[in-house]
């Protein structure tokens, strides 16, 4: 029953897309406007973050990587999706509440909407990037065949978590301000700019523990390395994104009527 439940509403999703994509891009130009730079500020930030952790890194703490930078870049740009993407969704329905009353829409497209204006900015980033890659991995080219399936996985799991994230928070405001503090300590556990082979093995647990660990693998081993993650690591991400994506949905089901009573 459940499962035919999921099944429907993503009928439904595919049903009004054009609206969901209407959102996204309206927030996307809002985040932009008035601004002179506009959308190279989806370029100039994790470049800058990227040089920063670099000079540091390398400078303070020694660290020999080749092509150190290049490996960052590859790590930082998805970790910046997640970040905006997250943070953007968990504030949406009280930002654009009045939306719900407008018009008529699924519930789950307002944080989702948050999502995808975010994805764009991924997109952008990594497209002007991608001649950057492919000229380090020109002997593998083939392996970036297989980016857009880890791109629809890492947007999958974005979208179930900023869905259900922006659930939570209009139960409680704490959770807007506990998920902060968890994505700061999230983004140094993460192995955006080392290798989970540099971590010492009493720690490193945590990021096996960690979902996003495999999700930036993925990026880093195709877009760094120039090679397939494995096996293991496409079906580790591949089971993350659809059961949180499945569950965001089924909550959005379950107790979008309630929600849209809340607003």
């Amino acid at each position: 029953m459940a499962w035919f439940d999921f099944k429907k509403r993503i009928g439904e999703i595919i049903k009004n897309k054009d609206k969901l994509i209407d959102l996204s891009r309206n927030e996307f130009k809002e985040k932009y406007s008035g601004s002179v730079l506009g959308v190279f500020w989806a370029i100039i930030a994790p470049v800058i973050l990227a040089f920063s952790i670099k000079i540091v890194f390398t400078n303070i703490f020694g660290v020999k990587i080749d092509g150190f930078f290049i490996f960052i870049i590859s790590g930082i740009f998805p970790w910046i999706f997640f970040s905006d993407g997250t943070i953007g969704a968990l504030n949406a329905f009280y930002t654009k509440k009045s939306l719900l009353k407008q018009i008529n829409l699924l519930p789950e497209f307002i944080p989702f909407s948050s999502v995808l204006s975010s994805f764009f900015n991924f997109l952008i980033t990594l497209t002007i990037f991608m001649p950057l890659f492919v000229w380090v991995n020109h002997k593998n080219i083939m392996v970036f065949l297989l980016l857009p399936l880890y791109i629809f996985l890492f947007l999958t799991f974005i979208l179930g978590m900023g869905g259900a994230l922006a659930f939570f928070n209009m139960l409680s405001k704490d959770t807007y301000h506990f998920i902060i503090s968890v994505i700061t300590i999230w983004f140094w556990i993460t192995p955006v700019f080392y290798s989970q082979g540099m971590v010492p093995f009493p720690w490193r647990w945590i990021c096996l523990l960690n979902p996003l660990t495999y999700y930036i693998k993925c990026f880093q081993d195709v877009l760094f390395l120039g090679h397939w993650p494995g096996v293991t690591t496409t079906f580790i991400v591949m089971f993350i994104s659809t059961l949180v994506f499945y569950l965001a949905i089924m909550l959005f089901i379950a107790r979008g009527k309630e929600l849209v009573k809340m607003l």
